[in-house]
């Protein structure tokens, strides 16, 4: 497996503050995938914010993929962008009006040393280094790019207009981000250029791939001239490696900003495949120079030498002030050769800088509570947002999770999203915000969604596939087989996306979606009675907040239902065996209690109570029933507090561009 090279390094430029943030890794999943990857993020909002929403951000990339190293691509990259950008949204919206937090992200990942995604939002920039050339990977999401691929304008008029630079996409302004994953080696188009790059790019021996932020490769303010070349930049790249190759490329940078010119913030990320003649070529071209500077200095001194000589034998009568005048200028000639070795190594020699330390690290995502997690009213444990680990329910036994993120987040809400999984399944928190929650459902799983308050409902990632599933109400879930999966739309809008980028196909309530899982996914439709979705009442009946669920979402009461016709049965086949007449007996009364949604942190107390008559057989939980001689219909429990979800319109990832520029453009960002 190959490993790859990876060096970063930063400066602040011309400027008294840095708002530019970089990193570099590796890691190794459990299933023995090695994945490197590296992240350059650009600070908008001046001094502190740009550079606390660039660190941020960069921090959170980074940290998704320790954690999630196991999902498959391109849906993890895309994951961790979104992820960065929750972050810094969530810490921009504490901020007033007149304040802005934002940054630009560009990041590789490469896969087994093999193939490289590439990601992109705002201006900063990916290049391929590759047989001594250097290619754009990615387009700026400028006024001026975003125009054209719209077709409201052309090329031409496009660069002409005053806004052209104007960056219109950045982390940490929109919830309904979109990423931009297109390769752009062949192709100036944002369509074709991302069905490209969710395929990924495969690498050779000795590509290197260059990140940056746009102060490397824009021209100096005043005079206008570039800091460095491209064909300096490939030179670079294919003679040194790592740190060294970032510092050499930023050092040239630096080395060229003209005294009082207020240079942007300068940041390098590299990456690059093992290539056993790229150290030759290294040592070739010394041995290169060294002949060639032997060759300029040894030259002169072998004429000077013999000028000298012939001089002293000439005047050998003469003085020896004559000789220690010689002497001097032999010495004076001497020290001028040696200038020029220094000169022509300094030529060829790539300046080696002292990397600029980042500052401290700042917590990788936004602390507090996401969802707990419950065995019927036992809490077990508390999801936190920076430690995201994977909730299990065990063989034996299913387990209710309340996402109680907008209960703490957002004002006037006193209710949560609720999960409820089937023994056995196995799901991940994505991202969750107070009107959206998405996490990744793996095989062998069954979920019941109650989405509550969300006003976004959930997002749902099939893991090690490219299908996902949104839904705004109710909706159950079967990935019992890594090849198969139903979704049951009980109440409310669903949506199903058969891959990645492609938009959600909507259906409502009392529609199933069955997915056959593949290379490419398809997709059937079809009713369904209340009879197919009884086998979901033992998911929701262990808890109180399942029950008020149950009635929400359509499920019967199916242990009601059975224990009745079974008690029918009994009693009729006794009166025949027994008397012609049958005395009527009192009926009793059935109490059941449940815990509203509401109240949900406390799971033991109850707050709303119907009574009935019926029959029912002794159960234990939160439900109580009294046994009676007489069966009546099954009880139909309400919850009061819980209205029922509205779905809110969502702007779906699709292969066209970001919404209407000109909604929400962002200043180009500056330091």
């Amino acid at each position: 497996m190959t490993v790859l090279l990876l060096g970063t390094d930063t400066s602040p430029g011309g400027r008294k503050y840095n708002e530019d943030r970089c990193g570099a890794l590796q890691v190794t999943a459990l299933s023995g995938r090695q994945l490197s990857v590296a992240v350059v993020c650009d600070g908008v909002g001046g001094e502190e914010r740009g550079e606390r929403a660039a660190q941020l951000a960069a921090d959170t990339f980074l940290h998704y993929f320790r954690q999630h190293s196991e999902e498959a691509f391109p849906h993890l990259l895309i994951n961790a962008v979104q992820a960065a950008n929750y972050a810094v949204l969530h810490e921009a919206r504490q901020l007033g009006e007149t304040e802005r937090m934002a940054c630009t992200l560009v990041a590789a990942v490469v896969e087994n040393g093999l193939k490289a995604y590439i990601v992109n939002v705002g201006d900063s920039r990916a290049y391929l280094c590759r047989a001594g050339q250097l290619r754009p990977l990615t387009r700026d999401h400028t006024f001026a790019n975003v125009m054209v691929w719209l077709g409201k304008l052309s090329a031409e008029a496009a660069a002409a207009n005053p806004e052209a630079n104007r960056v219109m996409r950045v982390i940490g302004t929109r919830e309904d981000l979109q990423v931009d994953m297109g390769l752009y080696l062949e192709t100036s188009e944002y369509g074709p250029a991302n069905q490209t790059g969710r395929s990924g790019l495969i690498l050779k021996r000795g590509d290197a791939i260059l990140l940056c932020s746009d102060g490397l490769i824009k021209p100096t303010p005043r005079s206008r001239q570039k800091l460095i070349t491209e064909t300096e930049i490939a030179r670079i790249l294919d003679t040194l490696e790592g740190d060294k190759a970032a510092q050499g490329v930023l050092g040239v940078a630096l080395g060229r900003i003209p005294v009082g010119e207020q240079v942007d913030n300068i940041t390098v990320a590299v990456m690059q495949t093992p290539d056993p003649n790229r150290g030759r070529r290294l040592t070739f071209s010394s041995r290169r120079n060294q002949i060639l500077i032997a060759l300029a200095v040894g030259l002169p001194l072998l004429f000077l030498l013999v000028v000298v000589s012939s001089l002293f034998a000439g005047f050998f009568v003469f003085s020896s002030a004559s000789a220690a005048g010689t002497a001097t200028q032999l010495a004076l000639a001497t020290q001028q050769a040696a200038e020029r070795t220094r000169i022509a190594a300094g030529f060829t020699a790539t300046p080696t800088l002292t990397p600029t330390p980042l500052p401290t690290s700042v917590p990788t995502a936004v602390p507090g509570e996401v969802a707990k997690v419950f065995s019927q009213s036992a809490l077990l444990q508390i999801i936190i947002d920076t430690d995201r680990v994977l909730v299990s329910a065990p063989a034996t036994a299913p387990r209710y999770v309340a996402v109680t993120y907008a209960r703490y987040n957002a004002e006037a809400i006193g209710a949560d999203g609720n999960l409820y999984l089937r023994a056995g399944s196995q799901l991940q928190f994505n991202a969750v915000t107070e009107k959206l929650f998405q996490f990744t459902l793996l095989p062998g799983s069954e979920v019941v969604i109650q989405t509550g308050p969300y006003a976004r409902g959930a997002e749902i990632h099939l893991a090690r596939s490219a299908v996902s599933v949104r839904v705004n109400g109710c909706m159950a879930l079967q990935f019992l087989n890594p090849v198969e999966v139903e979704a049951f739309c009980l109440s409310g809008e669903c949506g199903v996306s058969p891959d990645l980028g492609q938009p959600f196909v909507a259906f409502t309530g009392g529609v199933r979606k069955t997915l056959t899982l593949g290379p490419t996914t398809a997709v059937s439709t079809d009713s369904f009675t209340s009879e197919a979705i009884e086998e979901l009442w033992p998911v929701l009946s262990f808890t109180s907040a399942g029950l008020a669920d149950a009635a929400v979402c359509g499920v019967p009461n199916v242990s009601a239902t059975a224990t009745a016709a079974a008690n029918i049965t009994a009693t009729a086949r006794a009166t025949r065996a027994t008397q012609p007449t049958h005395t009527p007996t009192p009926s009793s009364t059935a109490t059941f209690t449940h815990t509203s949604i509401s109240n949900v942190n406390n799971p033991t107390t109850t707050s709303t109570s119907t009574t009935v008559a019926t029959t029912h057989t002794p159960t234990t939980g939160p439900a109580t029933v009294a046994a009676s001689k007489t069966p009546i219909p099954t009880p139909t429990v309400t919850d009061t507090d819980t209205p029922e979800p509205t779905l809110t319109p969502e702007p779906t990832a699709t292969e066209t561009p970001s919404p209407e520029p000109s909604e929400t453009p962002t200043e180009t960002p500056t330091s």
